[in-house]
């Protein structure tokens, strides 16, 4: 999530399940804002991809933010790492 261009919070499938489906809440009336991760780990363009693999499989997810300036500029997945490796 944005707000006036910087990167405020991330939804992931995890946050969904804990904070949404096992409380047995409907998804329809939650809002992002309350169940997202307001603490983004995030990489930037020069870092190197064996580190951003070690910081995805250390903290456990799958997509990781790209942020130059503050401002996300991607989105790196496992996926992208294992076709570039």
């Amino acid at each position: 999530m944005s707000e006036n261009g910087k990167m405020v919070g991330i939804l992931s499938e995890e946050d969904h399940a804990r904070k949404v489906i096992l409380k047995g809440k409907k998804a329809k009336k939650i809002r992002v804002r309350d169940i997202m991760t307001s603490e983004v780990i995030y990489t930037t363009p020069k870092q190197k991809l064996d580190k951003c693999l070690s910081l995805m499989v250390k903290n456990r997810f799958h997509h990781l933010p790209v942020l130059e300036n503050d401002r996300l500029i991607g989105l790196l997945s496992i996926e992208d790492i294992k076709k570039n490796t």
